[in-house]
């Protein structure tokens, strides 16, 4: 098995892998691992740190989020995301709040309201 295989999550042909990688004065460096995720959203905060959201591990929908530091990811001190989400995109609004627009909730009979 090479090290490709041990390290990354295959799912119908899709290939989710905890690995990250940097671009540093003009060249891509492996960065510190996350969670194998696919289908999530990243948003660097005004303090420098990177927060990862949502996403799919190839077993379950994700409602979890992860902080990248600089002693490493953190996840167990975020709050779970009220839904599962993926697909999304992140934005930070000011210091204290980040939000999440639009994406998928994997939901496949959610019915939605005529809003017309």
């Amino acid at each position: 098995m090479t090290d490709r295989q041990k390290d990354n999550i295959t799912y119908f042909n899709m290939i989710f892998s905890p690995r990250c990688y940097s671009l540093e004065n003009g060249n891509w460096v492996v960065a510190p691992n996350t969670t194998k995720r696919g289908y999530a959203a990243a948003v660097q905060l005004k303090d420098g740190k990177l927060l990862v959201t949502g996403g799919y591990d190839s077993d379950d929908y994700l409602n979890t989020s992860e902080m990248l530091t600089e002693q490493g990811w953190q996840e167990r001190a975020l709050p779970p995301i009220p839904v599962v989400i993926g697909y999304h995109c992140i934005v930070q609004v000011n210091a204290t709040t980040v939000m999440a627009i639009a994406g998928n909730n994997f939901i496949s009979n959610l019915t939605l309201p005529n809003l017309t």
